[in-house]
């Protein structure tokens, strides 16, 4: 629990430094720009600089009762929720890591943690991405070419390693043979992901998707190789029909305007990811009741 405390302390440091990289940024310009990185952070109504104490994640926020000590004007919602969704995340990838590779068993077996340290570091900057640029996709409905080009080498190191395998547990024997090469598999997954969406974004007329999404798709296919990419797309559109129907019944969509995809992808690549093999068991255990 100590380490549970310090990975969350941490990933909440690095969500209030999302927090300052993902509402300085604009679509014109670099995500590391020195415009979006540079100089110390301020109230975003008087300017006023923040004082350290004004800058502890979740904290600070809270103490001030969600608005600035100068001005008092209400601040955003998205300062805590980002910290306290990134402090989770790498909990809960960390934890999740733990129970897949259980480095106590690596130990035990003479082998060198160094493996299991990296994969779950590769991880923890892969959640750190797919938050940046599910919260940049929500404001501006845009995905950067530097967040998907980041991403893919990030994976890339991933598959390198040979840390990749897949998350449906032995429920991926039902889509295939499993004898097959890494690479093959990912890259397979990736261009599978890729063609669909181009077919989509095709018979829509680029309508609710741009090329960012496209990427986007094809990198997460990349990383979660097949089958999982198939789940997490189904999970995909399936969350993100739901919120739709929920904002058109709300009138704060009508059915002409495009929702962030971003977001709904990310969130099914990390539903995957933590309960992908506990979703297939509810679904086929659902089937056969209903059967």
């Amino acid at each position: 629990y100590f380490w549970y405390l310090l990975l969350f302390i941490f990933g909440s440091a690095i969500g209030s430094f999302l927090n300052v990289l993902t509402i300085r940024y604009q679509p014109d310009k670099s995500l590391l720009s020195r415009d979006v990185i540079s100089g110390r952070s301020s109230c975003p109504f008087c300017r006023n600089r923040l004082k350290w104490y004004e800058l502890i994640p979740l904290f600070s926020f809270f103490i001030q009762k969600g608005r600035c000590r100068d001005c008092r004007q209400k601040l955003s919602w998205q300062y805590p929720i980002v910290e306290l969704l990134t402090g989770l995340l790498f909990v809960l990838i960390f934890r999740r890591l733990f129970f897949i590779y259980n480095p106590f068993h690596l130990v035990l077996l003479g082998e060198s943690l160094f493996s299991f340290y990296l994969i779950t570091v590769l991880w923890l900057i892969i959640a750190v991405v797919y938050l940046t640029i599910s919260i940049i996709d929500l404001k501006h409905q845009i995905i950067p070419d530097g967040l998907n080009i980041f991403l893919f080498l990030i994976v890339l190191g991933l598959i390198a390693g040979g840390f990749q395998n897949s998350f449906l547990g032995p429920y991926k024997l039902l889509f295939g043979p499993q004898n097959i090469n890494i690479w093959i598999n990912h890259l397979i997954a990736g261009l599978a992901a890729l063609l669909f969406f181009v077919l989509i974004f095709f018979l829509w007329q680029g309508k609710g998707m741009g090329l960012g999404d496209l990427k986007l798709v094809a990198v997460s296919g990349f990383l979660l190789g097949w089958p999982d990419i198939s789940l997490a797309l189904i999970l995909a559109f399936f969350s993100g029909a739901l919120v739709s129907i929920f904002l058109m019944l709300y009138k704060k969509k009508t059915f002409k305007d495009s929702v962030p995809f971003g977001p709904f992808l990310t969130l099914g690549v990390f539903l995957v990811f933590f309960f992908g093999e506990i979703i297939l068991r509810f679904y086929f255990n659902l089937l056969e009741l209903l059967s």
